[in-house]
């Protein structure tokens, strides 16, 4: 059972132990260490690195049969937690778990860099099953805390381009997944009416990642409310040859594409590029996005997976 609640900053230093778990970049005296911690907190801090280590392992496990980088993949998770401390104080507890070593072993769960992706993620499923009858809630929160959308999201940008991209060209991404690109930047160039900074501050916004040979972008956009459907088109690695852009959302029952965004393309040096967009009520579930080129048609990028 759980104990009592960490301090904040020993509860970040677990964070970071139980992120490196799911890298196996954890020594033993770490490992024992995260193990004795985990003892001692209580049932919602375990269920917060439980979801933590689960939503890290799908998106890894999302890229596909090639696994990257183990320290690509560290830094830029370890973005995650240091996400998750500035909006810690205002998210509530997503679940109550029992026992860490029965429900999610490191074993079972969390395997060598170099293991199948698909048996990490039947893996995380499994765990994230076991939770929900153990702690008698059928429904589980969104993917980790909204603080960690865009991290998450743009985690999944890096993980997405590694297959296509050189290690030359790795850097520019590592950078964008990394946050170093300000948000005063983005600002700088985007549209009048688009407010960047609010985008990524919401608590109901969500987002979805694309990626391709051509580059990486994420769209995040708001969910309820007046504003809903409303938000941005943030690009990375955009080739100075592309001037427009086009953004499709293509129905996942019909296969109908239906024009979301058409515009100019403002970048600054490095291919980055922010415009507003509005969906509507087109992003039903397994909604497809698609980017291309709207001066050739060419397909530029197209949407994996979402995170909230």
């Amino acid at each position: 059972m759980g104990g009592s609640e960490l301090p904040n900053n020993e509860n970040a230093e677990i964070r970071d132990l139980a992120l490196r778990e799911v890298l196996n970049l954890l020594d033993e005296t770490e490992s024992a260490r995260l193990e004795s911690a985990f003892d001692r907190m209580t049932p919602d801090q375990q269920a917060e690195i439980l979801d933590l280590q689960a939503a890290v392992a799908r998106e890894i496990a999302s890229a596909g049969s090639e696994v990257p980088d183990r320290s690509l993949r560290y830094r830029v998770l370890a973005r995650v937690a240091a996400a998750i401390e500035e909006d810690t104080e205002s998210i509530a507890p997503l679940a109550t778990i029992g026992d860490r070593r029965r429900t999610a072993p490191s074993s079972d769960l969390f395997r060598s860099h170099d293991a199948d992706p698909e048996e990490i993620f039947e893996g995380s499923e499994d765990a994230i099953a076991h939770r929900h009858s153990a702690s008698g809630r059928g429904v589980r929160g969104r993917i980790v805390w909204r603080a960690a959308a865009l991290v998450l999201g743009s985690c999944l940008m890096a993980l997405g381009v590694i297959h296509n991209e050189t290690r030359s060209e790795l850097a520019k991404y590592e950078r964008f997944a990394l946050r170093e690109i300000l948000v005063d930047q983005l600002e700088m160039i985007a549209e009048d009416d688009l407010d960047i900074r609010r985008m990524l501050e919401s608590s109901t916004a969500e987002a979805q990642a694309l990626s391709g040979p051509g580059g990486a972008a994420l769209v995040l956009f708001e969910t309820v409310g007046s504003s809903a459907g409303r938000g941005s088109l943030v690009v990375m690695g955009l080739s100075p040859s592309v001037k427009n852009l086009e953004l499709l959302a293509v129905d996942p029952n019909s296969g109908i594409e239906e024009i979301v965004h058409s515009g100019p393309a403002s970048t600054i040096p490095g291919g980055l590029s922010a415009v507003a967009i509005d969906l509507g009520d087109r992003m039903v579930p397994g909604t497809i996005l698609v980017l291309k080129d709207a001066d050739t048609g060419r397909e530029i990028l197209r949407s994996s997976l979402s995170v909230a």
